[in-house]
Order: C-alpha cells, then structure tokens, then sequence
C-alpha cells in the first residue's frame, strides 16, 4: 500500500506541474441540455420555469439532466 500512495503522490504532482505548463491530459466536454440554456438565459429557477411551462418542476429537472 505504501508504494501505491508514493506512486500516487508522484502522479498527483506530475499533474500538478503539467496544469502549471498549460498541459492538458484530457478535456471534458458536458453538452447542456437546450431546456437548462434557455432556463438560465430567462434568468429563471426551475420552479419559475416550470410555472411558466406549466410542468412540474420534476418534469424540467429530468429535461434539464437530459
């Protein structure tokens, strides 16, 4: 166990001193579903939202998480 925590201890920095130089090891791309960006654009909550769409605001949560 002890050399999997220094293994991961030299990893953790070896990221940390990548990030330092710009490097990236991977990018992360979320899609936002439509009914989220229309939702912040309104500058709504999701119960107002919901109100508006006349749907239950669990209805738009589950739009919202796609």
């Amino acid at each position: 166990m002890d050399k999997e925590m220094d293994q991961f201890g030299r990893d953790l920095l070896e990221t940390v001193r990548q990030m330092k130089r710009g490097e990236a090891a991977g990018v992360t791309r979320v899609e936002v579903p439509m009914a989220a960006q229309i939702r912040h654009r309104l500058g709504l909550s999701q119960k107002e939202f919901a109100e508006l769409l006349d749907v239950s605001p669990g209805t738009l949560r589950g739009w919202e998480q796609g």
